[in-house]
């Protein structure tokens, strides 16, 4: 996790439960894979089905979408940025190792353009919208 995603965070990094970090990259990961194949708007519940955490989960660790778009970005601009060494050292040939962090990028930009509408959000508030609770609503 990159110090970018720490201030998406009330807890630093290093402060987290060994669990509670393990859920949030399971969260990046899946959010990640569904942005990828379905958009930034896809339902929040497909994302926490695929990181096998509860719907409490996911808004603990991103309380509305934009910060869970923005996190996702983060995370995959580092893991872009961290990947091409690795993937020079194991891969076959360096036209493999390419070809392989250009999947990486390709969902990158797949969730890049969910990240246009976030921002521009951001530059022109709305009242904070919160993403739906789970279970009945208290008056």
């Amino acid at each position: 996790m990159s110090e970018g995603d720490e201030r998406l965070s009330a807890t630093p990094h290093w402060a987290k439960r060994a669990d509670a970090r393990r859920n949030e990259q399971a969260l990046l990961d899946a959010a990640a894979s569904v942005f990828a194949a379905d958009g930034v708007d896809a339902p929040v519940r497909r994302i926490a089905a695929e990181a096998d955490v509860g719907m409490g989960t996911i808004y603990r660790h991103f309380p509305t979408r934009a910060d869970l778009v923005v996190a996702v970005y983060r995370h995959q601009v580092d893991a872009c940025a961290e990947a091409g060494p690795t993937l020079l050292a194991t891969a076959t040939s360096p036209f493999a190792a390419l070809r392989q962090w250009v999947d990486l990028f390709v969902d990158f930009v797949a969730t890049k353009h969910g990240l246009a509408a976030v921002r521009r959000a951001a530059h022109h508030p709305a009242p904070a919208r919160r993403m739906p609770t789970v279970g009945p609503e208290r008056s």
